[in-house]
């Protein structure tokens, strides 16, 4: 598990307990919030279960130290 996946399952586990905790006490803002925290977490977990696998897609590698970088000159032009 990544940084995301874990903190993303623990949002949605402290969103969990804040809606509980809402409907207990008859809280309906604490119980919107918990409704929020936890679709925070599900997306943080989601990202965190897809970016080890697009990780190397998105962001290309940097030129070694004093080189130009090549992927310039490939570039459209308009």
């Amino acid at each position: 598990m990544n940084k995301d996946q874990v903190n993303g399952r623990a949002e949605t586990l402290k969103g969990d307990v804040k809606e509980a905790a809402g409907k207990i006490v008859g809280n309906e803002r604490l119980k919107a919030e918990g409704q929020a925290e936890q679709a925070a977490g599900k997306v943080q977990s989601k990202v965190g279960d897809v970016y080890p696998h697009y990780a190397h897609a998105a962001i290309p590698p940097a030129p070694p130290p004093g080189t130009t970088s090549t992927t310039s000159s490939h570039r459209c032009r308009r």
